[in-house]
């Protein structure tokens, strides 16, 4: 959510910041959405460990999750950093589908 605030909307109080939580039985879903023109994240994997403050949250993120990805939207315009968790089976407790949406303005 910072990142999007800060590096996103460039601080504008005026912009809102989205936040979607979806959930389902195989995998949690976390979308941050702002208004700006997006970035290409550099691989984990071929990067050197960068614990900037700028940086660190995506670094970290990034080896706690399954899959990463940036989109660019059109409609509205800016950028979702998508976040996809996949969650063990576990028959001893049923879970019920959830989504959750968040708008900060």
């Amino acid at each position: 959510m910072a990142n999007a605030v800060i590096h996103g909307n460039r601080l504008d109080p005026d912009t809102p910041v989205r936040l979607l939580l979806a959930h389902d039985a195989h995998r949690i879903t976390v979308t941050v959405g702002d208004r700006g023109p997006g970035f290409t994240p550099t691989p984990a994997a071929d990067a050197l460990v960068n614990l900037t403050s700028s940086v660190r949250g995506l670094t970290l993120i990034s080896h706690g999750v399954d899959a990463l990805r940036v989109i660019r939207r059109t409609d509205p315009p800016g950028c979702d950093v998508v976040l996809v968790k996949h969650l063990r089976k576990d028959t001893t407790r049923p879970r019920q589908p959830f989504r959750l949406s968040v708008f900060f303005l």
